[in-house]
């Protein structure tokens, strides 16, 4: 939709791509900022965020990786089993 949101039979995907150190994702839901708190040491999740939308919006985690990363480090670690997490407004932008 206009928000970047992505509806599969009733669940709502949102994409969240936090930096390589960030310990918090910060997606749009409907007009406002929110943050979840992401594991330090993936590379993608499925976040289920329990406090919007009635526990049907999901974060998918795609964290940025540096090009040396990318290149000469370890493969991507994503997990397979989704987290929950519960969503908080985001501080304003700097």
């Amino acid at each position: 939709d206009e928000d970047g949101a992505v509806r599969l039979e009733g669940e709502t995907f949102v994409e969240a791509r936090p930096g390589p150190g960030d310990r918090v994702a910060r997606f749009a839901w409907r007009g406002d900022a929110w943050t979840v708190r992401v594991p330090p040491d993936v590379d993608g999740a499925f976040l289920q965020v329990r406090n919007l939308a009635g526990g049907r919006l999901w974060v998918v985690l795609r964290r940025r990786r540096s090009v040396w990363r990318r290149l000469a480090g370890p493969a991507a670690r994503i997990l397979a089993d989704p987290l929950e997490r519960r969503a908080l407004p985001a501080p304003p932008a700097p």
